[in-house]
């Protein structure tokens, strides 16, 4: 994973602990994308910290189709 995370401008990615801390190790800006059904919404919570003190953009809801939308507002569906 090294060598794809440097050679990578930004990622994609879940809000777990691992994944964050590969993400900051290598510093990458990010979009990132908790999985909902995480225990407790577990990774909400870590990509609202992580999206606050660095360069990562959190979305809360996504939907993937013929085209992906999402919603920064919880209560949109």
């Amino acid at each position: 994973m090294e060598e794809v995370y440097s050679a990578a401008d930004f990622a994609v990615a879940r809000a777990g602990a691992a994944s964050l801390a590969e993400i900051a190790s290598f510093e990458l800006p990010s979009i990132l994308i908790p999985f909902p059904y995480a225990a407790d919404d577990h990774q909400t919570r870590n990509a609202e910290i992580f999206a606050r003190v660095a360069q990562h953009l959190f979305l809360k809801r996504i939907r993937v189709n013929s085209r992906i939308t999402y919603s920064e507002d919880p209560g949109d569906d």
